[in-house]
Order: C-alpha cells, then structure tokens, then sequence
C-alpha cells in the first residue's frame, strides 16, 4: 500500500523542465518583477564561494511571452548579474508567468520556514572549511540564536516529539538571558508601557500591594544590596543577593 502511494504522488507530480541549455549570464533576461536586493556583501560572500566552488547548479527559467527571445530566470539572477560573461546551464521550464511569479515569491521563503538543529550547524560550519568572513559571522550568530533559544524539537524516552521548548514553556529554558533577542525586548516595551521600573525595586508601590520586602533596600558603594526585613519578620536573603529576594509568605 505504501509503494502505491509513492506511485501515486509521483505520477502526480509534472515535470516541468523541457530542455537544458547553456548560455551567457549577460544573455538571460531577469524577471522584472524580481524584489530581491544584493547587498556588497552578500555579492563578495558569494564571489568568494564561487571562487572555491565553482558552478555547482543550474539556473531556474521560462519563456515569457511579453520576451520571447530570451530566457526569463525566476532563480539565479545574482549568479548572471555578478558572471555576465560566464557561461551556465540553464534548465527551461514550461512555466506560465503567474506560476512563474509563485516560484520567484515562493522560492527562497519556502526554504528560509525550516528550523535549525545548532550541533548540526556547528558540524557544517566546522567541514565547510575557510568560507568568507560575513557567512563566518552569520553562521555563529544563527548558531547562538538556535542555542539560546532551544528550538530543537525535543524528544521523550519513547522516541515521541515533545514538540518546540517554546510552545511548550511560552519561554524556552535558557541558561543565559540575550537581552537582545525580540521576545526579551518586547516584554520589556510591554512593562515599561505599565510603568514597571524594575531598577527601583518595589518601593515605589503603594503600601496596599507593598509585599513584606517594601521599601527597606539599601545599596553599598560595590554594588551589593542590604535588606532590612519587616518589624517581625526574618530576613529570607543574605545581604548582597538578589535585588528582589523570594517571599514565600506573600501572595499579592
């Protein structure tokens, strides 16, 4: 049942390339409708990549019947801008211009949706050898991202997923805060707009919904904190601990 079914969905899917060609990058029309940018950068990440590698695929094209004299790439438009004179292999589809637009928006969004498993990374990093500076610094940037914020999808001791550590804890666990990741950044725009300071602690509170630890909050010149407890109270932190110490007696 299962080979029929691959039968199935490979009888279903078309072929639509036709023909295989080779032709300069001057000589390929770009898609006028290309919202794509190439930054310096990008244009010197990838001139150094091609410098290692060579051409190692083919570019994406169509017959467009408003230029039907040349071929319309819908992917590859770097590749015949920053090689004009180059020669490349070209595969021609028999793409009509709206599926050809679903293809030039569709493409690289498609591929950018997956997630990033970070020893993964780290292994390609590490065999992908001398690669150019910029990408160096992306990979170790996407690498710490994907750390810090455990999108790995986790797995129970009988091999089911467990799904995302995010959509499972609102907040993935972390071992160390980066205060300059978008949902610490927005919590944060979301207290401020309450007037939340959490620099000055809970004394500016009103002593209605002042929790036993009010405004008796000294700081020492390095920096530590001393805590003066409530009249029959005991202290619960040491001097110099946490700037709000927890409170098991108060429940707001």
């Amino acid at each position: 049942m299962a080979s029929k079914r691959k039968q199935d969905q490979t009888e279903q899917l078309r072929r639509r390339i036709v023909a295989f060609h080779r032709v300069k990058g001057r000589d390929l029309r770009a898609h006028p409708a290309n919202a794509r940018r190439h930054p310096a950068v990008q244009r010197e990440a990838f001139a150094a990549m091609m410098a290692r590698i060579g051409q190692a695929g083919v570019l994406m094209a169509y017959r467009d019947p408003e230029a039907p004299d040349k071929l319309t790439l819908y992917d590859g438009h770097l590749r015949s801008e920053d090689f004009a004179e180059a020669v490349w292999d070209v595969a021609e589809t028999d793409l009509t211009p709206d599926e050809a637009a679903e293809m030039l928006l569709s493409f690289d969004l498609v591929g950018a949706m997956a997630e990033y498993h970070a020893g993964a990374l780290a292994s390609l990093r590490d065999r992908a050898g001398d690669v150019h500076e910029a990408l160096r610094e992306r990979v170790e940037d996407l690498i710490g991202h994907v750390e810090s914020s455990e999108q790995n999808v986790g797995f129970d001791t009988a091999g089911e997923s467990r799904g995302n550590l995010a959509d499972r804890f609102l907040v993935a666990p972390f071992s160390v805060l980066d205060a300059r990741q978008g949902w610490w950044q927005d919590r944060k725009r979301a207290w401020l707009a309450l007037g939340i300071r959490s620099e000055l602690g809970r004394g500016g509170v009103s002593q209605a919904s002042t929790p036993p630890h009010g405004p008796s909050v000294t700081q020492n010149a390095d920096g530590t904190l001393n805590y003066k407890p409530p009249r029959g109270r005991r202290p619960n932190a040491i001097p110099g601990g946490a700037a709000m110490p927890r409170d098991r007696g108060w429940h707001g």
